[in-house]
């Protein structure tokens, strides 16, 4: 009885933990989070930042050169 208590209060603090570091992106960084997609070649800004607002990305997109000029989405 006593290991499933300590189980289970293990779970529940990692899951407190989890929901606070999942809720507030903005704390961790600069909350600029991208996504890039698979495939290579970026023809021009124009056409990522439309592709982007298309697929609900709100902060739009753009041709990344460091990821080897893939459009890469914002989620702010």
């Amino acid at each position: 009885m006593a290991i499933t208590n300590i189980r289970l209060n293990f779970f529940i603090g990692f899951l407190c933990i989890a929901l606070i570091l999942a809720s507030a992106p903005g704390s961790m960084g600069d909350g600029n989070w991208m996504v890039c997609t698979g495939t290579n070649g970026c023809p021009d800004n124009n056409a990522c930042i439309n592709y982007c607002k298309s697929e609900r990305f709100p902060g739009g997109g753009f041709c990344n050169a460091d990821q080897s000029d893939k459009c890469c989405c914002q989620y702010s």
